[in-house]
C-alpha cells in the first residue's frame, strides 16, 4: 500500500523497440497505454509461416488495448477477456478474408492498475505531535476520525505462444513465462536442457497462438506485490530473447538508469550476434519508479 503523494506513490516508465531485423517485413507489433493509474503493455509476433502474420499481430495489439482502456482493471478475468476478444477479432478477419484464413500471432500482455481506497481511520499523526493543550482537546473528542486515502497496486500478466515476459526484482529475474513451443515442452520433459531451447531445431514450432481453430488457453499469472522502485518488466518476442542470455539481461539492467538505456544495451548484443537473415525483434521495458 502506498500513501497518495507520499514517497511510496509509484509511477511506471516505459521504452519500446520493434525492428525488422534481416527480414523483408516486420511481423511484430507492440504498443502500450498508461495514464498514471492504470496501464496495459502488449507485444505480439505474427507467425512468419502463415500469410497475414503482421495483420494478426496488429489486430491483437489494437484489440487488447481497446478492451483494457474500457475496462481498466488488472485482474485475471480482465486479462482472459483481453485474450478471448483478440482471438475473436482475429477469427473474424480470417473468416472475412480467405487469404488470411491461417494467420496467427503470439501475444504477451502486462496489466497494471492502482486502486485508491478512501476510508475513515483513527487520527494518530496529529496526536503524536500535539502539545499538552491539544492532547487535552483531542481526549475530549475521543473517537474523532479523519479521511485517509491509500493506493493498492495490482499486476497481472499472461501470454500465448513463445513471446515472453520477464520480471526483475533487485536486479534479478524472479519470474519468466514458459513458451508454448515444442522445444519448451521437451525441456519440461527433460529431453533437452532449458539452455538448449534457443538452439533447438523445433524451437519455432509454436503450440498455442491467437488465430488457431481450437479454443485458446493463455497462461495468466498474478504477480504478487508489494511492488518496489527498481522492479522491472521485459516483454519481448523470440527474435529478441533468443540472442540474449538471462544473466546478460540482469547485467545490462544493473548498468541502465532508464528503460531506454536498458533496451539499447541489449540491442547491442543482438546486433553483435544475430545472423544476417535474423528474425524481427521487439521488446517493451517497464520500470517501477518513485515520485
Amino acid at each position: 500500500m502506498y500513501k497518495v503523494g507520499g514517497k511510496g506513490f509509484m509511477r511506471l516508465t516505459t521504452a519500446m523497440i520493434s525492428r525488422i531485423g534481416g527480414r523483408e517485413s516486420n511481423q511484430d507489433r507492440c504498443d502500450y497505454f498508461y495514464n498514471g493509474q492504470k496501464g496495459c503493455w502488449v507485444v505480439a509476433d505474427g507467425l512468419g509461416g502463415h500469410r497475414g502474420g503482421e495483420r494478426a499481430a496488429q489486430i491483437t495489439v489494437n484489440t487488447v488495448l481497446e478492451y483494457y482502456i474500457k475496462d481498466g482493471t488488472a485482474t485475471e478475468e480482465t486479462l482472459e477477456k483481453c485474450f478471448q476478444t483478440a482471438q475473436k477479432q482475429v477469427s473474424i478477419e480470417q473468416d472475412e478474408h480467405s487469404e488470411y484464413y491461417r494467420m496467427k500471432s503470439t501475444a504477451v500482455i502486462l496489466l497494471f492498475a492502482e486502486n485508491i481506497d478512501s476510508g475513515t481511520v483513527p487520527s494518530t499523526s496529529r496526536s503524536e505531535e500535539s502539545t499538552e493543550e491539544e492532547s487535552s482537546r483531542e481526549s475530549s473528542t475521543e473517537g474523532s476520525k479523519e479521511i485517509s486515502k491509500e493506493i493498492t497496486s495490482e499486476v497481472v500478466c499472461g501470454h500465448i505462444g513463445d513471446s515472453r515476459l520477464y520480471y526483475f526484482r533487485d536486479g534479478k529475474i524472479v519470474y519468466i513465462t514458459k513458451d508454448h513451443s515444442v522445444s519448451q515442452a521437451m525441456a519440461e520433459a527433460g529431453y533437452i536442457s532449458h539452455e538448449e531451447i534457443r538452439f533447438h531445431e523445433d524451437r519455432n514450432r509454436v503450440l498455442r497462438s491467437l488465430g488457431q481453430k481450437e479454443s485458446i488457453r493463455p497462461d495468466i499469472v498474478r504477480i504478487p506485490g508489494p511492488y518496489r522502485p527498481g522492479d522491472a518488466f521485459l516483454l519481448c518476442t523470440d527474435g529478441f530473447w533468443e540472442h540474449i542470455w538471462e544473466r546478460e539481461m540482469e547485467i545490462d539492467l544493473s548498468k541502465a538508469e532508464t528503460p531506454d538505456a536498458w533496451l539499447e544495451l541489449m540491442e547491442i548484443r543482438i546486433m553483435e550476434r544475430a545472423p544476417e537473415d535474423h528474425d524481427n525483434y521487439s521488446a517493451i521495458s517497464v520500470f517501477f519508479c518513485e515520485f
